[in-house]
């Protein structure tokens, strides 16, 4: 029982710090939510941080991070992912979603086809809903990707975008909003 509460209490050290990083000058764009138009955006720097032009409101940011901030997996190895939504402006930011789901992660292969998306086949409540973020708050979202496509078989070698996306609005009678961050990974063989 001591080495979980050690370890929940390290999870939360290292979310804390990503939190304070995403406000003081964090590589990730500040998102705005706002109406999904394509699948994916297929820009990138060079470093593999993903630019997402839907990514522009006051105060919110997003960032991407996987476990121990790797960028190479064993092929078979689960991929942990975790999206970290941070209000650091000065006033509370209201999301507003059109049914249960928060968030969404999506993996992509080399040619930017959707291999794998976390909601796929999920029932998500069908009630509006809302989350607020006070200043310097931030809401966090972790699943893992066991490296296998939709249809179950295993993905091959190779690279991989992954896109984590927050998907509430901010403004209530909105619905179809995207943002987040995207990072290339490799899958080694």
């Amino acid at each position: 029982m001591r080495i979980g509460t050690y370890a929940l209490g390290a999870v939360l050290g290292v979310l804390a710090v990503l939190a304070l990083g995403a406000c003081n000058g964090g590589s990730s764009p500040t998102p705005t939510p706002s109406p999904e138009t394509s699948p994916s955006p297929s820009a990138a720097l060079s470093d593999g941080t993903a630019i997402v032009p839907e990514c522009s409101v006051e105060g919110l940011t997003s960032d991407l991070v996987f476990d121990g901030d790797r960028r190479q997996f064993e092929r078979g190895e689960p991929v942990s992912m975790t999206l970290v939504l941070t209000n650091c402006g000065d006033n509370e930011i209201t999301l507003f979603y059109p049914d249960g789901q928060r968030y969404d992660f999506i993996v992509e292969d080399e040619t930017s086809a959707e291999v794998w998306r976390w909601s796929h086949n999920r029932a998500f409540e069908d009630t509006l809903g809302e989350e607020s973020l006070g200043p310097e708050e931030s809401l966090t979202y972790t699943e893992s990707w066991d490296q296998r496509e939709a249809d179950g078989e295993p993905a091959p070698p190779g690279s991989y975008q992954i896109w984590g996306f927050g998907l509430g609005c901010l403004e209530q009678s909105s619905t179809g909003c995207r943002y987040g961050p995207g990072l290339l990974i490799t899958v080694q063989p």
